[in-house]
């Protein structure tokens, strides 16, 4: 009915749209009632894969739901020829592979060359200076969280379709490795990539 591509785009809006409403939960748990934030993630990465599970078998009355992988690229024609790069890149790679490239160089440009990028970081670095400037430090942490929610539930999604061929509400300790690249990286977009 629609092509593997559109499949993918509608995936990656609806992974995207579940996390950043799942994050506005910690959100409010760690902004507005002042929790822990490690408590209040933990108990939420505990929550999330019953709930999965229990939303799965209401609607599929099953736990695993298949799906057929159709989302690998054989060959990128020209830059799959490349020694060494066009294999490491350009071959038997995946879309996702690409979007994680995009959404670095965008999370890059966003940080650090736009005003949203600066009131950003000042709110979670120095929030008093900030609110003494006239930020409205709760909305912009808010924004912040639900812009991590989502990249989240993307990042969910690009673990499962190169590594699956089912869902069943668990990435296998991922999210823990994702959080460890993110501190090894220092909280900066490059360095990320580097770790």
């Amino acid at each position: 009915l629609f092509s593997p591509t559109i499949i993918l785009f509608i995936a990656i809006v609806i992974s995207a749209l579940s996390g950043l409403i799942f994050s506005l939960l910690h959100a409010y748990a760690s902004i507005n009632m002042s929790a822990d934030q490690v408590i209040s993630g933990t108990a939420l990465n505990i929550f999330a894969p019953a709930f999965a599970i229990y939303v799965t078998r209401a609607i599929q009355t099953v736990q695993q739901i298949s799906f057929v992988n159709n989302f690998r690229i054989e060959s990128i024609p020209i830059l799959g020829s490349i020694p060494i790069i066009g294999n490491l890149l350009f071959k038997n790679a995946y879309i996702t592979t690409y979007l994680g490239f995009v959404i670095l160089i965008l999370s890059w440009f966003a940080l650090y060359k736009t005003r949203f990028g600066l009131r950003l970081r000042s709110c979670g670095e120095h929030p008093q200076a900030a609110d003494s400037v006239g930020i409205n430090v709760y909305k912009t942490r808010y924004f912040g969280v639900a812009i991590s929610g989502a990249l989240a539930g993307i990042g969910g999604l690009v673990f499962v379709i190169p590594t699956s061929t089912n869902f069943n509400a668990t990435v296998a300790g991922y999210g823990f490795l994702a959080l460890a690249v993110l501190i090894f990286g220092q909280w900066k977009p490059m360095r990320v990539l580097y770790a």
